[in-house]
């Protein structure tokens, strides 16, 4: 039976010893995705930080971009204004009968005016002088008006193709930052996936755990009344043992009270003693002195007693 109870014992602390390992590797298992999931998420948000700060740039640059656009309409409007009805530029210039210069209309102006005031001339050709100077003066003013717009055309010409290439130039940072904002959005949706598999798995393992704690509780109970049975039956069998060992030696100092009688009888009767008798016979004496000094320690006692608790 005790033998049947240990082996018992024995399976169920062996079992009980593996769901619990069991249980406390889940244990681990589930705090380290825990710690994944917590770090998964930590690289989710600085991917969210890092698009939202491309997404903010790429607001910026293209207000950028639209002001130099606006810029180049407005300067485009202007030189379209300057070349209105101007068609001189592209045709008249193209004739073989080509107009004056600034400087030719220039120098005849001086010619004709260093003329005027050292030639004497007589009065209809120095009026008619005075004339020419005056319509030519007109001319290089209306020339000088002319080749002032077109310089200005020409300058803003200049300043549509520079804005032309700086909002070409901010066009393709938006490009760089509108690529960098997608592989960080992609970062995101692909984090975001593998957060949820490792909750789903930290699901999994949740319920596996409470599994194998159940499992676990259910053999330390079984283990605890096959523990108390064994300490039942250990008791019973001490108990046992101890009767058994009462038993044996109330028999043997019956037999030595036996043998003492014997040698105290033959003594008496001057008989010859051997070492068995006088063995026997110092026994005996030992007990009754023992029985004597037991009884003189109780009387002891019941009048300490009685002079403690005095009856009135």
């Amino acid at each position: 039976m005790k033998n049947d109870i240990s082996s018992e014992v024995n399976q169920l602390r062996s079992e009980y010893n593996e769901k619990f390992k069991e249980k406390e590797d889940l244990a681990s298992k589930k705090v380290k995705i825990g710690e994944q999931i917590k770090q998964t998420i930590s690289t989710v948000k600085e991917h969210k930080r890092l698009r939202s700060e491309a997404n903010e740039k790429i607001k910026i640059i293209k207000e950028q971009r639209d002001s130099k656009h606006n810029q180049i309409k407005e300067l485009g409007g202007e030189v379209k204004d300057l070349f209105q009805n101007q068609n001189w530029k592209r045709g008249n210039r193209n004739n073989k009968d080509k107009k004056p210069t600034l400087g030719s209309l220039k120098k005849k102006i001086e010619e004709m005016k260093i003329k005027l005031e050292t030639e004497a001339l007589p009065f209809n050709k120095e009026k008619l002088l005075s004339k020419q100077i005056k319509d030519t003066e007109k001319e290089y003013k209306k020339l000088k008006k002319e080749e002032d717009k077109l310089s200005a055309s020409k300058e803003k010409s200049h300043d549509i193709l520079k804005l032309k290439r700086e909002a070409q130039s901010l066009h393709l940072s938006i490009q760089e930052l509108a690529k960098e904002s997608e592989r960080h959005h992609h970062e995101v949706l692909t984090l975001a996936k593998k957060v949820d598999l490792l909750k789903e798995e930290e699901d999994k393992v949740a319920d596996e755990f409470k599994v194998k704690k159940k499992e676990c509780l259910e053999l330390g109970k079984k283990l605890k009344e096959k523990l108390g049975t064994a300490v039942e039956i250990g008791r019973v069998n001490t108990h046992k043992r101890n009767e058994n060992k009462k038993k044996h030696y109330e028999k043997i100092e019956e037999q030595v009270e036996k043998k003492g009688e014997i040698a105290e009888e033959k003594m008496k009767k001057g008989g010859t003693l051997t070492m068995d008798d006088l063995l026997a016979l110092r026994a005996k004496i030992e007990r009754e002195e023992k029985e004597s000094n037991e009884e003189n320690k109780t009387e002891e006692a019941h009048k300490n007693d009685s002079h403690k608790n005095p009856i009135n």
